[in-house]
C-alpha cells in the first residue's frame, strides 16, 4: 500500500503555507506551475521504506515554491503504525522553519561509529526510531542543521513551539526508551516509566 501524507502545517505572516509529511512510493511530485513539477525520489523504496519532506506553498494558487527531501540512503523505517508523524513551526521573524518528527535508520545505513547520513548531515543513531529536529531556511528550503535525539527504543517529537524570548524551539516528545540522550549539553534523562512524555527546549544552534 502506497501512501503520501502531510502531517504538519504552518502559516507565516505573508500567507505562505509550510507542510511536512512522508511517502513510501518510488517518487512524489509537487506542482510548481500548471505545467511543471518538482519530483522527489524515495531512496528506500525498493526496501519498502519511507522518505520525508518539507515544502513551502503559495496559498494564493496552491503551487509549491520549494520542497526539500529528508532521507538517509536507505530510507526510514516507519513506526509501528506504518507512519512518520511530524510537526512544523515558523519562527517569530518568519525566516526559519523548524521540523520535528522521527526517523528510523535501517541497520545498513548506520556506520561502525554509530552514525548515519541524513540528507548530507551525519547524525547519531540511538534506537529503533530517533527523535528528529531540523531547521530550514524559509526562503530557499535549504537545510541549516539536523539533530537526532533518543534512546534504545522508539522516540518521536509530537509537537513544536518557538520560544518568544530567545532563539530556540520547544519540543514535546513521546518516548518508549528508559533513557534519552539530548546532546552534549544536557545530561542523560532517565524516564520514570515506559511510554513517557518529554518536554524539552533546544537552542536554535544546539550542538
Amino acid at each position: 500500500k502506497y501512501v503520501a501524507s502531510a502531517t504538519g502545517i504552518a502559516l507565516d505572516d505573508e500567507g505562505n503555507c509550510f507542510i511536512s509529511g512522508y511517502f513510501n512510493a518510488a517518487s512524489l511530485s509537487f506542482p510548481t506551475s500548471m505545467a511543471t513539477n518538482i519530483t522527489l525520489e524515495n531512496p528506500g523504496f525498493a526496501q519498502g521504506r519511507y522518505a520525508q519532506y518539507v515544502a513551502k506553498l503559495d496559498t494564493v494558487v496552491g503551487m509549491v515554491l520549494w520542497v526539500t527531501l529528508l532521507s538517509s540512503p536507505g530510507g526510514s523505517i516507519p513506526n509501528t503504525d506504518n507512519k512518520l508523524p511530524s510537526a512544523i513551526k515558523i519562527d517569530k521573524k518568519g525566516g526559519i522553519v523548524y521540523f520535528g518528527g522521527a526517523y528510523g535508520p535501517p541497520d545498513d545505513d548506520v556506520s561502525a561509529s554509530g552514525t548515519y547520513d541524513l540528507s548530507g548531515t551525519p547524525v547519531p543513531a540511538y534506537g529503533k526510531l530517533d527523535m528528529l529536529l531540523a531547521q530550514f531556511s524559509a526562503e530557499t528550503g535549504a537545510i541549516v542543521w539536523i539533530r537526532t535525539y533518543g534512546g534504545r527504543a522508539d522516540d518521536a517529537i509530537a509537537s513544536l513551539a518557538v520560544s518568544k524570548k530567545k532563539d530556540g524551539v520547544i519540543l514535546l516528545a513521546n518516548s518508549e526508551s528508559a533513557e534519552i540522550e539530548l546532546g552534549d549539553r544536557v545530561p542523560t534523562i532517565t524516564m520514570t516509566r515506559w511510554d513517557g512524555c518529554l518536554l524539552y527546549t533546544s537552542d536554535a544552534a544546539d550542538d
